[in-house]
């Protein structure tokens, strides 16, 4: 098995899920890429090499002008119902 394969790699990435969504929640821009050059990624951040890195998260406030070139993250959310996403003991 290759060593980006490793079973690890679906905990990083439900760990990743929930702080990109836990940053949306808080107002944070969020992003994740991955399909990284793991050489290149380990020498910009000084990780030793018996780390593999899975992506790379991008956490940042939007620019102040978001709002006026439309950007997607810039636009209120509106929560849907509560009762419309969380069922107790039905369908």
């Amino acid at each position: 098995m290759p060593p980006w394969s490793s079973p690890r790699q679906s905990g990083a990435g439900a760990a990743l899920s929930l702080l990109l969504l836990a940053a949306v929640d808080e107002g944070i821009a969020a992003a994740f890429i991955g399909g990284v050059d793991h050489e290149l990624i380990r020498d910009l951040v000084g990780m030793p090499s018996s780390y593999i890195p899975v992506g790379i998260a991008l956490l940042g406030h939007e620019a102040p002008d978001a709002k006026q070139y439309g950007d997607v993250a810039a636009r209120p959310r509106k929560r849907r119902p509560y009762n419309e996403v969380v069922h107790e003991n039905t369908w």
